[in-house]
């Protein structure tokens, strides 16, 4: 058990020719309106003003829990609002969607209908083979780009040990598939069934706060969270430190990475992110950024993902299936 306080302190042309045969003067008289007509529209054609590639707005997709359980349209309306006034100076522009269903997202990023994907590490790391070798970032929440994981329980139910968690209620933020992962290799590890199997009950909640508020209340005996939501959440009440104990703790992992597909133009990506990825962004922009609790976007390399792909395959090797 981990004193919450001891904790805290150690821390996008035809030509027509003269014919004298009657039969050619007849099927001319028959079809030259017709030949003429289609020559005119292939001829507008040709004409007109190529479509322009670095016009087509950038399609994002995004997943549930990026948004930490702000409303959709909010999310869409806000980041397109203020990236695209930042865009707009180097000619480009984009569009955002988030999306219910993971599948969906995936699906459609695979498809080439998305140009950028907004998602968890274990997703970003099962599409890796789309992703640009040189367009890849981070986004760190809180004071550093890696945050751990804590499994959180009440103070006053004296829980020592995962194993007298067993048949309890957990809760836990949509899409958070790392902190899961971590909680599966947890039991495991101490002879326990994974999650799904160990809990009497799993509350899928729309933002980490939810789970540490409900905590705190007494409406549940464990929540599982990121760091930054536990810091976010004693900034806005303090007194939870005096209800709240840490009983797990994972490494410190990326949490959600952006990538741009590895077909998308190498020259739009110099274009559009030095206006995205700076040390000190605008005032716009850090509303924005704050509103979704976001600090900063990273640019990283396949390396920033080792304690996520160590934790995978450490996990399989837990369950027999390692690769």
């Amino acid at each position: 058990m981990i004193r919450l306080s001891t904790y805290l302190k150690s821390r996008i042309y035809w030509a027509r020719k003269p014919c004298c045969s009657t039969l050619m003067n007849v099927m001319l008289k028959l079809f030259l309106p017709a030949i003429s007509l289609l020559c005119l529209c292939l001829s507008s054609h040709s004409l007109a003003a190529p479509v322009d590639s670095d016009s087509i707005p950038i399609k994002v997709g995004g997943s549930m829990e990026s948004i930490h359980g702000h409303s959709i349209t909010d999310a869409e309306i806000s980041f397109q609002l203020i990236f695209n006034e930042l865009l707009k100076e180097v000619n480009e522009s984009f569009t955002l969607k988030i999306y219910k269903q993971r599948s969906t997202l995936n699906d459609l990023f695979e498809k080439g209908d998305l140009q950028v994907i907004l998602t968890n590490s274990l997703n970003f790391l099962d599409l890796d083979s789309l992703i640009h070798p040189t367009a890849r970032y981070a986004v760190q929440y809180g004071g550093s780009l890696k945050q751990p994981y804590l499994l959180l329980v009440r103070r006053t139910n004296k829980l020592v040990h995962l194993k007298y968690l067993r048949g309890k209620k957990l809760s836990l933020a949509n899409g958070h598939l790392i902190g899961k992962l971590f909680l599966d290799v947890q039991l495991l590890e101490n002879g326990l069934p994974s999650s799904d199997n160990f809990f009497g009950e799993i509350v899928t909640v729309k933002g980490a706060n939810t789970s540490i508020i409900d905590l705190y209340f007494g409406k549940i005996d464990a929540a599982l969270v990121p760091q930054f939501s536990l810091e976010t959440a004693l900034e806005l009440n303090p007194q939870i430190k005096d209800k709240v104990e840490i009983l797990a703790v994972s490494k410190p992992m990326i949490y959600q990475a952006v990538g741009v597909r590895h077909d998308f133009p190498q020259s739009r990506i110099d274009n559009f992110e030095p206006s995205i990825i700076t040390e000190n962004p605008g005032k716009r922009l850090k509303q924005v950024f704050n509103t979704f609790r976001i600090v900063r976007l990273h640019r990283i390399t396949d390396n920033a993902l080792s304690e996520v792909k160590d934790l995978v395959k450490h996990h399989n090797k837990l369950i027999g299936q390692e690769r």
